[in-house]
């Protein structure tokens, strides 16, 4: 996958990212596996980052987002509500 697509998150990755940051209102706690990912996640370099993205794109969309910058988890809580509703 280039960098110039998008990734769609959809809604129970969404969820799992939210629940691994905190939030277990609008989270989804996932499994085992998930939570592996999520860990190596957090302590990537910056090559390894880059291979995790390319084999799980809509989790380290999602991830990233949320680790990265100041909207991420606004902006996972407003799909999420969107897409319970």
């Amino acid at each position: 996958m280039g960098k110039d697509q998008t990734v769609t998150v959809g809604l129970n990755v969404a969820q799992h990212v939210l629940w691994h940051f905190g939030d277990t209102n609008l989270g989804l706690q996932p499994g085992g596996y998930i939570e592996q990912l999520f860990r190596l996640m957090d302590h990537a370099d910056l090559f390894n980052r880059e291979r995790l993205r390319l084999a799980y794109p809509e989790y380290a969309e999602a991830f990233f987002a949320v680790k990265n910058t100041h909207w991420g988890l606004e902006w996972l809580r407003k799909m999420v509500k969107a897409g319970i509703a």
